[in-house]
């Protein structure tokens, strides 16, 4: 999934929102960022403190993009940060040979009661077998530990991608 890809998701302000935030990201800046949210997710971390400055600036520069309110800057830099930790996550799953569209289409067609459940991070029984489907979609490499976080890490962040912009159409 390319940031386009990512992006077409979005209704037409929050799709020129990640684009702009994208073009204003040098390359280097953005390759640094996208490695450091691999790494934090591979590793069960929370970010360091240079990949936390990276997402510090992605962003502000999501709030030059769509200037508001506070609360419309956070969703803008949340929308940025968000895209960028998918495109970077789904090239992980990718490179280990998952196929992110079809892990696409499962959470799309997971109910949003255990998708809720599963961003508020419980142990239910239906998160549970929401995440073994998941991990089924990685085939012969379902139990390799860094597959297995990168799952995890791009779940959460496309279904947390979704609910931002369902916030949007609501």
């Amino acid at each position: 999934m390319t940031m386009l890809m990512a992006a077409a998701m979005f209704a037409g302000g929050d799709a020129n929102v990640v684009k702009c935030a994208v073009a204003k990201t040098p390359k280097p800046e953005m390759a640094r960022l996208q490695q450091g949210l691999i790494v934090g997710v591979l590793e069960g971390r929370k970010p360091s403190p240079a990949t936390e400055a990276l997402v510090k600036a992605a962003r502000a520069r999501a709030a030059t993009c769509a200037p508001g309110t506070g609360r419309s800057d956070a969703r803008a830099g949340e929308l940025v940060v968000t895209s960028i930790a998918v495109e970077a996550l789904a090239s992980g799953l990718a490179a280990n040979g998952v196929d992110p569209v079809a892990v696409n289409r499962r959470l799309s067609q997971t109910p949003p009661a255990v998708l809720d459940a599963f961003l508020a991070r419980k142990r239910t029984a239906p998160v549970d077998a929401f995440m073994n489907g998941m991990m089924g979609l990685a085939g012969a490499k379902k139990s390799d530990n860094r597959v297995q976080r990168l799952m995890g890490g791009y779940a959460f962040n496309a279904a947390t991608l979704a609910r931002l912009f369902a916030a949007r159409q609501g």
